[in-house]
C-alpha cells in the first residue's frame, strides 16, 4: 500500500530525529516496544550503547592512555631484563648486563619498525628472529642460560603486546623462569637441611 506525502514526510522527520539524537533514539524505542507488532519500527541502538561506544572510542584514542600503555611496558621490558642480570653468575654479569643493553636499543627498534607489517599484520616474521635472537644471545652469554633467556623472552614478547600470540607466550616464559628459579633456590636450602645446617631462613633456636 502507498503512503501519502504526510506519511512519507513524518518518517524522514522521525529518521533525522534518531540520528540527531540518542536520547530521542531511547525514547521512541520505548515507544515503539509498547506499539502492537505489526506497527513495531527497527530502531537503532539505545542511547546507553552510544554512550559506551563513545567513552571506548575516546579511550583507545587517548594520547594519555597510550602514554601510560608505552611507560608501562617499557618498565616491564626494564625490569625482566634487569632481573635475567641479577640472576646471572657473578663471573659473568657485566657481560650480561652489556647484552642486556644492546638487546633492549634493539628490542625497541624492532618493536617500532618491525613489529606491524603490510596490511596490518602483528608480529611480522622479521620481529620474530630478532626476538628469538635476543633470547639466544642470553642463553650463551648468561648463566644459567635457559633462566635469563626465558626472562629476556617474556621481556619483549609481552612488552611488545599483552594480546594472543606475544601476550600469552611472554606470560608462560616468565612462568616457566619463576618456576626455574625457584626450584634452583630450593636445591640447596634441601641439601642444608638434610646435612643438619639451619637454614638461612629458619628462625635461630
Amino acid at each position: 500500500m502507498r503512503l501519502g506525502p504526510h506519511a512519507d514526510t513524518s518518517k524522514r522527520e522521525a529518521q533525522d530525529v534518531h540520528q540527531a539524537s540518542p536520547t530521542a533514539t531511547c525514547f521512541h524505542s520505548e515507544k515503539d516496544s509498547r506499539a502492537p507488532h505489526s506497527e513495531q519500527l527497527v530502531s537503532e541502538p539505545c542511547c546507553t550503547s552510544v554512550y559506551t561506544q563513545r567513552f571506548f572510542d575516546r579511550y583507545w584514542s587517548s594520547g594519555i592512555i597510550n602514554g601510560l600503555a608505552v611507560a608501562g611496558s617499557i618498565g616491564w621490558v626494564i625490569a625482566l631484563l634487569s632481573a635475567a642480570v641479577a640472576a646471572t653468575a657473578p663471573e659473568r654479569r657485566r657481560l650480561a648486563a652489556i647484552a642486556a643493553v644492546v638487546i633492549f636499543v634493539a628490542g625497541g627498534w624492532a618493536r617500532t619498525h618491525l613489529f606491524t607489517g603490510a596490511g596490518g599484520m602483528s608480529a611480522t616474521p622479521a620481529w620474530w628472529l630478532t626476538t628469538l635472537a635476543s633470547g639466544l644471545v642470553m642463553l650463551v652469554i648468561a648463566k644459567p642460560g635457559v633462566v635469563t633467556a626465558l626472562l629476556t623472552l617474556a621481556a619483549l614478547l609481552f612488552g611488545a603486546a599483552h594480546v594472543p600470540p606475544t601476550g600469552p607466550l611472554g606470560a608462560l616464559c616468565f612462568l616457566a623462569a619463576a618456576v626455574l628459579l625457584e626450584l634452583d633456590l630450593a636445591r640447596p636450602l634441601a641439601s642444608r637441611s638434610s646435612e643438619g645446617h639451619p637454614s638461612r631462613l629458619e628462625a635461630p633456636a
